[in-house]
């Protein structure tokens, strides 16, 4: 691993742990081995790589998403896919998780400037544009019904991480033990997709729909 990337990778848990404001560059550069010095030379200063570190995380994600869209399959593939994504992406990743939300809580000015700046720059991060034509051509086959994509991909997104940020909660409210609750979270993709899946696509002849 570079320097850079030591550094990138110990500013992460720094950023995630005491975000932005309390974070220290003393603690990154004892957490990757470099000094002070050397971080300001890569980074010059904490804020330009609290926004390296967000932009390099949403990077990633974006284009994951963006692949799952992109393939050649069936609508009810790519939901039941991308319902496992984001599952799976904010269980294996709950201190970005844990960023985002006290990132939005001071307002989210930096998170919002780092995502125009990064789908500025790539333009290719339409995925949102993406959705909306896979559901548009099951329109024209009539098989899907007249949805907003934007809607579809905010309900995605918001039902894949509200278990795991409200966990501790959801534990109490639905009387589950540690043992129900992880099998409870390995379900969530399968029955987010089966609700989605029923909001979108058109009831067949005789079907329940």
């Amino acid at each position: 691993m570079s320097t850079r990337e030591r550094i990138l990778d110990a500013a992460g848990k720094e950023f995630i742990a005491h975000g932005l404001a309390g974070a220290r560059m003393q603690r990154i550069a004892a957490g990757c081995g470099a000094n002070k010095a050397m971080i300001y030379y890569y980074f010059n200063s904490k804020e330009n790589l609290y926004r390296l570190v967000i932009g390099n995380a949403f990077s990633g994600i974006f284009r994951n998403i963006e692949g799952i869209i992109g393939e050649k399959a069936p609508l009810e593939k790519k939901i039941r896919a991308l319902a496992e994504f984001y599952v799976k992406m904010y269980s294996e990743n709950t201190g970005l998780l844990r960023l985002m939300m006290s990132e939005i809580a001071v307002g989210g000015e930096v998170l919002e400037g780092v995502l125009e700046e990064l789908t500025g720059r790539i333009r290719d991060y339409d995925f949102p544009g993406a959705l909306n034509e896979t559901l548009s051509q099951g329109q024209r086959l009539g098989a899907v019904r007249q949805v907003d994509h934007r809607h579809t991909l905010m309900s995605l997104v918001g039902m894949s991480s509200i278990f795991i940020l409200f966990r501790p909660v959801a534990r109490v409210v639905l009387s589950l033990d540690e043992r129900e609750a992880e099998r409870f979270a390995k379900e969530r993709a399968g029955h987010i997709a089966d609700l989605l899946l029923h909001g979108i696509l058109k009831a067949e002849k005789g079907g329940d729909r």
